[in-house]
């Protein structure tokens, strides 16, 4: 039994999306990354969620761009950005903490949420809404960790990192304090997951989220050492020199890997219910709750 209610939805496990954007600051990336958000959005019926640092996301898009205004909602917590999503999840919930100059408006005792913490959020929500889809897929059946989701079709989410240096757990450390965040990386598809990041230098974080993106634009880059960072990624020489030359608002798309052929020699192997082979657990794999109303 296939809910062909929103058909524009993805089945589970098809949704292989992970796009980021490089380039020094004020070169356009991120109104280009808030562009194919909003494009994957109308194309997926996605949820979506994201982190700015300061709120700084363009609120409506230039007419290069299709002019659209976009319906950003900002919260300064986790807990006010899951309430927010609950009442209106067709718009795009943003963590938008108060950067360390404007002072700490928090409630008295409440930690300024971090990039991480929405990540982790994500991943439960995911499985929220991966249950409850495949629930109403299979009504006689009793939901598991371990199963299929083939036919299942349900809204994917969307996560939209303005700053890819606010994810603290993908510094380039191989320690034990960023596993969890490459075993998520490596599990997005498997999620239901799309992730749009953007970083001013590659190399400021792990290699491994330029390794695993679907998609790379690459805009205005001067510093040899960043320069470097992309031509690990992939960019040829005639890309490199073109990128030096680039002006605002344009930008160079550098090939793609092969991530389902990555995917499977990356060592980390993940089961349906979020486990890995050596006995971890994804953040969220275990949780449950009611996700928010599906929408068109």
């Amino acid at each position: 039994m296939v809910d062909n209610k929103h058909k524009h939805w993805p089945e589970v496990g098809s949704f292989n999306n992970l796009e980021a954007a490089v380039g020094a600051r004020g070169m356009g990336k991120t109104t280009w990354q808030e562009h194919r958000v909003w494009q994957t959005q109308r194309e997926t019926g996605a949820y979506v969620i994201g982190h700015s640092l300061g709120a700084r996301l363009t609120r409506q898009l230039p007419p290069e761009l299709g002019g659209a205004l976009l319906p950003i909602r900002y919260h300064t917590t986790m807990r006010k950005l899951e309430r927010g999503l609950r009442r209106h999840p067709g718009d795009w919930h943003i963590l938008a903490p108060p950067l360390l100059a404007d002072g700490n408006n928090q409630t008295a005792g409440e930690a300024i949420a971090t990039a991480d913490e929405l990540l982790k959020f994500s991943a439960r929500l995911s499985n929220a809404v991966r249950k409850s889809a495949w629930k109403k897929v299979h009504p006689f059946r009793i939901w598991g960790p371990n199963v299929d989701y083939k036919d299942v079709k349900c809204p994917p989410i969307i996560v939209m990192i303005d700053e890819g240096i606010a994810i603290e757990s993908a510094g380039p450390s191989r320690k034990e304090d960023n596993r969890w965040f490459l075993q998520y990386l490596y599990s997005l598809r498997h999620m239901h997951i799309a992730l749009f990041y953007a970083i001013q230098d590659g190399s400021a974080r792990s290699w491994r989220v330029l390794e695993q993106a679907t998609r790379i634009f690459v805009f205005a880059i001067r510093h040899e050492w960043a320069l470097n960072a992309m031509r690990a990624a992939g960019a040829s020489r005639e890309e490199i020199e073109e990128i030096r030359r680039l002006t605002k608002w344009h930008h160079v798309e550098i090939a793609a890997l092969d991530v389902e052929k990555l995917e499977s020699a990356s060592g980390v192997n993940l089961s349906e219910d979020g486990s890995d082979d050596k006995g971890g657990k994804m953040p969220g794999a275990d949780e449950s709750g009611k996700p928010p109303e599906p929408h068109a």
